[in-house]
C-alpha cells in the first residue's frame, strides 16, 4: 500500500467516524480504584496507559477540580494518524465518556490537520479544549517531522456556536477564516520556529476537511 493511499484511507476512516453519533449516550461515572484517592488514580492510569503502549502527553487538574490525562493512543508507527484521548476523574469517580482529538500529518505539505475535536456539550467551559490544544503543541515540539502549519475545517454543524469556536482558536493564535453565507470556514496556525509564511501556505493550495479529502481521492483516481 502506497504512503499516499494509506494516508488518504486514514482520512476517510476518520471523517466516517465524524459522521457517526458515537456520543449519543450520557456520560456516567464509575468508581476510583481507591475511594476519593485521585493521586492513586493518576498513578494507576499512567501505568495502565503505558502498559498498553499509549503515550501520556500531559496531566493537569482543572479549576473545576477535574483531573485529566491526555494521551496519544497507539495506532500507527509512521505518525500520520494521531489520536489524542483522555482520562478524566475527580473524587466523585471516572468519567465514562471523555473528549478526544484526531490529527492527520500531511508530510508532503508539512501540515498537521485537526480532523476532529469530540466533546460533549456538558464538557464546554471546563478547560478541556485548552488542555487538548496544549497537548497538541507539545506533540509538535517533540515531533521528529517538520510541522510548519496547523489547519482544520470548520463545518456548518459548528455554526450554532461559531463565535465560541472563533474565540477559542484565536486564543491560540490561529487565523480564522469564515464564510457565513456558506457556513464554512478554516483555521491556520503558522509555526514560528519552522520558517512558515502565509505566502508559502497559500502556494501549497491545501484544502482541509472534506474538500481536501475529495481532492486527494480525485488525484489518486487520475493515476489509474
Amino acid at each position: 500500500m502506497s504512503y499516499k493511499w494509506k494516508e488518504t484511507k486514514q482520512m476517510v476512516d476518520i471523517f466516517k467516524e465524524m459522521l457517526e453519533d458515537i456520543f449519543s449516550g450520557q456520560s456516567k461515572k464509575y468508581p476510583l480504584q481507591k475511594k476519593k484517592d485521585t493521586a492513586f488514580e493518576l498513578s494507576y492510569w499512567l501505568k495502565e496507559l503505558s502498559a498498553l503502549g499509549n503515550e501520556a502527553i500531559l496531566s493537569e487538574t482543572t479549576s473545576k477540580g477535574d483531573n485529566i490525562i491526555v494521551y496519544r493512543q497507539r495506532m500507527d508507527e509512521d505518525g500520520v494518524n494521531i489520536a489524542l484521548r483522555s482520562k478524566i476523574f475527580s473524587v466523585e469517580g471516572n468519567e465514562s465518556i471523555t473528549p478526544s482529538m484526531y490529527l492527520i500529518y500531511k508530510k508532503k505539505y508539512e501540515i498537521l490537520e485537526i480532523a476532529d475535536i469530540r466533546m460533549e456539550d456538558s464538557d464546554t467551559n471546563r478547560g478541556y479544549g485548552s488542555i487538548f490544544m496544549k497537548a497538541m503543541f507539545l506533540l509538535i515540539e517533540r515531533s521528529p517531522y517538520t510541522i510548519k502549519y496547523v489547519t482544520g475545517w470548520i463545518s456548518g454543524v459548528d455554526w450554532d456556536h461559531i463565535d465560541r469556536n472563533e474565540y477559542f482558536y484565536k486564543k491560540f493564535d490561529f487565523e480564522v477564516n469564515l464564510n457565513h453565507e456558506e457556513r464554512d470556514g478554516n483555521i491556520l496556525w503558522i509555526n514560528p520556529s519552522k520558517s512558515g509564511s502565509i505566502e508559502d501556505y497559500q502556494s501549497l493550495n491545501y484544502k482541509p476537511g472534506i474538500a481536501g479529502l475529495m481532492q486527494e481521492l480525485s488525484e489518486i483516481e487520475d493515476k489509474f
